[in-house]
């Protein structure tokens, strides 16, 4: 455990970093704008560029408001890759069993959800354009690729495990524990810190017609990184069905 910093430390980086998430929202919303003049003009690098820059901003914030919530969590200025919850992990035959049902598990979740729209008559949001409006312009493709496949996962494993579950499992757990015994508070924050974490997780996917679906993939990785104690396995796992989706998606 490094040493803390001097009172008052932390708080200071945090405010001259602040404009850095301000600039992002504003950011996206420019290039939101400018998304159809920018494609018009056929230039495969710009575009690519272009969708490094306006997605990124958005993962970029959540990189932010993660270091920010843990410096502030851990009053100390020199957050690390490890505080945000990216501890060493050594895979073993059962974690790659367990990492295989858990993809398993996800994917006919994801299925049978599917299955269960069609026949109550749900929209489903059709996600199909995110890859295939840029067949014929690989940069672009690939850019995109990279951000669903790797970044976007990056950052979404940060902010809603490393810092909102990590967080909300150390705090519930403190307050439980004078009201019950040390395993049940465990287990009550435990439950309630999953919850909480994969209910704003799904929200903030504005797609309340799959809900469900984000709810159990927020879940799943919480319950990683609650076993692991590293994000590592929790960041493969979003990986991998993530990659799921690009794959039917360059299929077809």
């Amino acid at each position: 455990m490094a040493a803390s910093s001097p009172p008052g430390k932390h708080g200071t980086l945090l405010l001259r970093t602040l404009p850095l998430p301000l600039a992002c929202f504003p950011l996206w919303l420019i290039l939101s704008n400018l998304h159809d003049a920018i494609f018009a003009l056929h230039n495969d690098p710009l575009d690519a560029l272009y969708l490094f820059t306006q997605v990124g901003a958005v993962y970029a914030a959540m990189l932010f408001l993660a270091w920010a919530g843990t410096l502030l969590f851990l009053k100390r200025a020199d957050v690390t890759w490890r505080d945000l919850g990216f501890a060493p992990y050594r895979v073993h035959i059962w974690s790659v069993l367990w990492f295989i049902i858990s993809f398993a598990y996800l994917i006919i979740f994801n299925i049978v959800w599917q299955v269960i729209s069609t026949y109550w008559h749900i929209g489903l949001l059709n996600r199909n354009t995110l890859l295939t409006t840029y067949t014929a312009l690989p940069f672009s493709q690939w850019s995109m690729v990279l951000i669903i496949g790797v970044i976007g996962p990056l950052g979404e494993e940060v902010l809603f495990r490393g810092l909102l579950f990590r967080t909300l499992n150390v705090m519930l757990t403190r307050y439980l524990v004078r009201h019950f015994s040390k395993a049940a508070a465990s287990y009550i924050a435990l439950v309630g810190a999953v919850c909480v974490s994969a209910g704003i997780f799904a929200t903030l996917h504005f797609d309340a017609s799959s809900f469900p679906v984000y709810f159990v993939i927020g879940a799943v990785l919480a319950l990683w990184v609650r076993y692991t104690r590293s994000l590592w396995p929790a960041w493969a796992l979003h990986m991998a069905f993530n990659s799921v989706f690009i794959l039917r998606l360059l299929v077809h």
